[in-house]
């Protein structure tokens, strides 16, 4: 009878070392995320540049994504003017120039659209 007992505590004992081996190297694997992560979170993305009086006027002053006169007007680098926030919410979406589809910005932030790769953790 004490024999079993022992034998319960033994295994119980490997169980817990390996639970904690796989927890450890699944928590090592994410560390090199957590990195991106941050990294991501601390770079600001610069969509274009402040447009000028004269470039407002020469695209007509008025920003073709929400039809209303430009607030905070930036320029693209294929010279296409939209309001910064009408920008950056379509840029959040897509990477090319809303008329004209010329890549706007060289990556995909896929977290932005609330997608991600976590999988559910069984452990």
């Amino acid at each position: 009878m004490g024999d079993d007992s022992s034998n319960s505590h033994f295994l119980g004992g490997v169980l817990m070392i390996l639970y904690s081996l796989c927890k450890s190297f699944d928590i090592c694997g994410r560390v090199g995320g957590v990195r991106k992560a941050l990294k991501l979170l601390c770079t600001s993305q610069n969509y274009g540049v402040r447009a000028t009086g004269q470039q407002c006027t020469e695209a007509g002053d008025i920003c073709a994504i929400c039809q209303a006169e430009f607030r905070e007007p930036l320029i693209l680098m294929c010279q296409h003017v939209f309001c910064e926030e009408c920008l950056c919410l379509w840029l959040d979406r897509e990477r090319t120039c809303p008329l004209c589809r010329s890549v706007a910005v060289d990556t995909v932030r896929c977290w932005k659209d609330g997608a991600t790769s976590a999988h559910f953790q069984v452990y």
